[in-house]
């Protein structure tokens, strides 16, 4: 996957999770989700986004192109299912109208921030995105 799709790609969005098996860092700090970022860009994708909604004090997603920028927002209690696939969904809906990178991505945090707020919970286990 490293050596033949993300090459082509035009951004990857792994979690924390994700990022520290594709990268090999064992990331517990936003230090550790830059170096990460850094090393996965060197993979070939244009711009690397590592979602850090499991970091435990705040939602802090780290963006990189060449130059580091961060997103923050509100931590918000509670587990919620299908987070990622929408972030990146949104994302994607958003490179799609012709913004760039880093707007979309500002965008889809936006987006990922209004639909976990109007979360349901179905009973017992994950919230679920109302969107």
């Amino acid at each position: 996957m490293r050596i033949k799709l993300f090459p082509l790609c035009a951004v990857i969005t792994p979690n924390i999770f994700e990022a520290s098996v594709l990268s090999g860092i064992k990331i517990k700090t936003r230090a550790d989700m830059e170096r990460a970022a850094v090393l996965l860009k060197e993979y070939g994708p244009a711009n690397v986004i590592i979602t850090g909604g499991h970091l435990e004090d705040v939602a802090l997603d780290v963006f990189y192109n060449g130059k580091f920028h961060f997103l923050k927002g509100k931590k918000l209690g509670g587990e919620y299912h299908g987070t990622g696939c929408t972030f990146s969904a949104a994302l994607t809906a958003m490179l799609a109208k012709g913004y760039s990178a880093l707007e979309a991505a500002k965008e889809a945090k936006r987006f990922m921030n209004r639909a976990l707020k109007k979360s349901l919970s179905a009973g017992k286990g994950m919230r679920l995105l109302n969107i």
